[in-house]
């Protein structure tokens, strides 16, 4: 009976120790960051060819939030091609917005913008979303500014009933910037996804002017009269849970 026992304890934990074992690696970067084939098939197709190669381990924690190993996740992106737009400088194919989810019991959402060309005014831009028969689960946005100069987190969080946004002050000087914003919602309904760029200087508190609407800039930022016109009203994104 003692055998018998034994055994029984060594084959459940040797149950126990596969299941916490990582699915297997499908890259390694030269900074070590090592993606499953999963996790490397999600960054190709949400950050583009060139983004696993210059991965850093802070990167790779950004991408485990989302934990496309065991979820299925979905890319959606919106491409600006409005070439009529307030600003002077913000030409057709400057920046780019996506937004993807992982879904299990909850579903994990980024919002992401890339600039393409580099913007010529560094002030508060607004990120953010708006739920449509969904909601935010609590304390799980974290949004950061990426650039050449390192990255950057934000926490001038605004929240509403149907969404939340964030303001970003893009920095002074760098290149390569994007900004990403992830968190957690129930597992049903639509999140739309929105972007506002600042084309002239204001304050974090003239940012922070705006309510969350469908009649709003992407769908999302109904901005207060008074800081309406100092945004480039760029499309949104959404995506169904």
């Amino acid at each position: 009976m003692k055998f018998v026992r034994n055994a029984f304890l060594l084959t459940l934990s040797l149950f126990l120790c596969m299941g916490v074992v990582k699915a297997e690696s499908y890259y390694t970067n030269n900074n070590g960051v090592s993606l499953t084939e999963k996790e490397y098939n999600y960054v190709i197709d949400f950050y583009g060819d060139d983004y696993p190669s210059k991965m850093t381990a802070e990167d790779y924690n950004w991408i485990q939030k989302m934990d496309v190993n065991n979820r299925d996740y979905k890319i959606e992106k919106y491409y600006d091609k409005d070439a009529t737009t307030r600003s002077t400088y913000h030409q057709t194919s400057s920046k780019y917005l996506a937004i993807s989810k992982a879904c299990g019991s909850t579903c994990s959402v980024t919002i992401m913008l890339q600039w393409l060309k580099n913007p010529n005014v560094r002030s508060y831009d607004v990120i953010g979303a708006r739920f449509v028969n969904t909601s935010l689960i609590s304390g799980s946005a974290t949004t950061l500014v990426s650039s050449s100069a390192g990255t950057s987190y934000y926490s001038n969080y605004q929240y509403f009933s149907n969404g939340f946004g964030n303001s970003v002050k893009l920095p002074s000087g760098a290149t390569d910037i994007s900004v990403q914003q992830t968190f957690n919602v129930q597992n049903s309904g639509t999140v739309y996804g929105s972007y506002q760029h600042a084309t002239g200087y204001i304050s974090l508190a003239q940012s922070k002017k705006y309510s969350i609407h469908y009649n709003g800039a992407g769908t999302v930022f109904l901005f207060d009269k008074s800081v309406n016109d100092y945004f480039d009203q760029m499309g949104g994104v959404y995506i169904s849970m």
